[in-house]
């Protein structure tokens, strides 16, 4: 039910002769489109911390299918993106990603080990790991992993190298999952490098850099670190 890998069912409106036009399907389609998009925000609560992790293998964050199919033959209509916003799909990609690695049932690599020992003891979230499941070329999909992951505290196991690599990208999705991922991280703690990091993304603290350009949904996502980190 919470799958968005998979074509969605089409049902002709009752009005509608044998055929429909092309035009009208792809309007149906965009209709569902946006529930397919919201599909993960629930998937990620529902699978919260359910797979346990295994250093060893690649967890694979599935694509988004925007796609129906209809008729006896089930025939696979697929969404015309030219005619939707061409970053319509940039944060829910981003949700898609986040929603896998909340499945993610581990422990932070510098935090206490749990109670559990043997073979059914919890493997943490290694930095190596973190590196290994994030491209050369960033997706919004990686993005909302690292934000996940940020978000259950795994995020302490990067060093600030690392950081620093993520953030020159200048990618916006992975800049924001960054930011937030820290900041809940070490959320409560005041940590100075981290306050740092956001006092760099916000204008209004460092009015030093003026040339530096930060979109506003960096800053946002700055605002909010410091809000989490000072808590």
């Amino acid at each position: 039910m919470l799958s968005s890998t998979l074509p969605v069912r089409l049902s002709a409106p009752p009005d509608a002769g044998a055929d429909t036009s092309p035009m009208d399907q792809q309007a149906q389609l965009q209709r569902i489109a946006g529930r397919i998009l919201a599909i993960s925000v629930g998937r990620g609560a529902l699978t919260l911390s359910t797979l346990r992790s295994q250093p060893t293998e690649n967890l694979r964050i599935a694509p988004i299918v925007i796609a129906g199919k209809r008729g006896k033959n089930e025939a696979i209509l697929k969404l015309d993106v030219s005619q939707i916003p061409a970053d319509a799909l940039t944060w829910p990609e981003f949700h898609n990603g986040c929603a896998v690695g909340l499945q993610l049932k581990g422990y932070p690599q510098k935090g206490p080990a749990p109670g559990a020992t043997g073979s059914k003891a919890l493997s943490p979230i290694t930095r190596d790991w973190i590196l290994y499941h994030y491209p050369a070329q960033p997706t919004p999909a990686n993005a909302g992993m690292l934000f996940a992951l940020g978000l259950q505290g795994h995020l302490s196991a990067l060093a600030l190298t690392d950081v620093f690599r993520f953030m020159s990208v200048r990618h916006d999705p992975t800049t924001i999952a960054i930011l937030l991922g820290l900041a809940a991280t070490y959320r409560g703690t005041m940590t100075a490098a981290i306050t740092s990091m956001l006092s760099l993304h916000l204008a209004a603290i460092t009015p030093a850099y003026p040339d530096l350009e930060v979109s506003l949904l960096v800053q946002t996502a700055a605002l909010i670190g410091v809000g989490l980190l000072y808590q």
